[in-house]
């Protein structure tokens, strides 16, 4: 475990240094102003509706979609994530639970999801793989480079003092 811990440090930092860096901004499609108000202005209200329809499924919804589609057992995935049993059910039978960010997180990293199949499942529960914080720079690093052992996740995540992946008793 050692060996494969140490393989990674100098390419990480480098990672870490190179991809955070100040001022770097996100776009969203369609973008937004802000303080312009919609009254009275035609239309909007059947444009809105329209918007809102084409909203992403819920998180719940979305992770079960990934796993079917990925020919995933439940029990893999919990256990590859670092779940406890309980917090999966928790997720499976609340549709409207959101788990932590770290909680999606493990669960990408059990699914062995790709970038933008994490990017995709953070959104769906309102959060995002940011390029300017350091523990979602670890967990890009790693999915870009095709490892998705936890404990190397976590020796780093550590290492850096940031949020570990898997469950803690807070987060059930």
């Amino acid at each position: 475990m050692k060996e494969e811990y140490e393989k990674y440090r100098e390419s990480l930092t480098e990672y870490i240094k190179t991809s955070k860096q100040p001022g770097v901004a996100v776009t969203i499609a369609g973008g937004t102003v802000s303080g312009m108000a919609t009254v009275g202005i035609p239309g909007i209200g059947k444009r809105l509706a329209e918007f809102v329809q084409k909203k992403q499924e819920p998180f719940n919804k979305c992770l079960f979609q990934m796993i079917d589609e990925k020919g995933l057992k439940d029990s893999d995935v919990y256990k590859q994530s670092g779940l406890t049993r309980q917090m999966f059910s928790k997720i499976r039978c609340k549709e409207d639970y959101i788990p932590t960010k770290s909680i999606m997180l493990s669960l990408a990293v059990g699914m062995q999801l790709t970038v933008q199949e994490t990017e995709k499942l953070l959104a769906s529960g309102n959060q995002l793989l940011s390029m300017s914080d350091t523990g979602d720079l670890i967990v890009r690093f790693f999915m870009e480079q095709g490892v998705y052992n936890l404990d190397v996740y976590n020796e780093y995540l550590f290492e850096y003092d940031q949020h570990l992946l898997g469950s803690t008793t807070r987060e059930q």
